[in-house]
């Protein structure tokens, strides 16, 4: 018997809601959750590893504009200002709208701001 979610689940379960499915619609693979407090370079990177490598997951937050969200992460843009670090927006479907959102990965993972997870989906 497969248990599909009716409501949110808790954002460390996202992996559990992962596997439900693939299996609902009968596909074999997994799903792991990665959790990070790292600082904003360790997190850009490990994003950008993961959508340069096309493999798209979901991302959930605890607090900040997505506080109790989670949405799928698919791509990024870097943004580069003389005299600046550069910055990385990740771009998500967030299920609010239709087009593509951005969110600034300078307050992923902040203490204070959010717990960031990602839920890595692997055929």
């Amino acid at each position: 018997m497969v248990i599909i979610h009716q409501v949110a689940p808790n954002p460390t379960q996202i992996d559990n809601l992962a596997k439900d499915i693939w299996k609902y619609y009968g596909y074999s693979g997994t799903a792991n959750n990665d959790f990070f407090f790292n600082g904003v370079e360790s997190i850009n990177n490990t994003l950008k590893g993961e959508v340069d490598g096309n493999r798209p997951g979901a991302i959930s937050f605890t607090s900040g504009s997505y506080g109790n969200h989670t949405v799928t992460y698919y791509g990024y843009n870097i943004y580069k200002k003389s005299g600046s670090s550069d910055k990385l927006y990740l771009r998500v479907n967030d299920n609010w709208g239709t087009s593509a959102r951005y969110v600034d990965t300078t307050y992923i993972g902040s203490l204070g701001h959010t717990l960031f997870e990602i839920c890595r989906v692997i055929p």
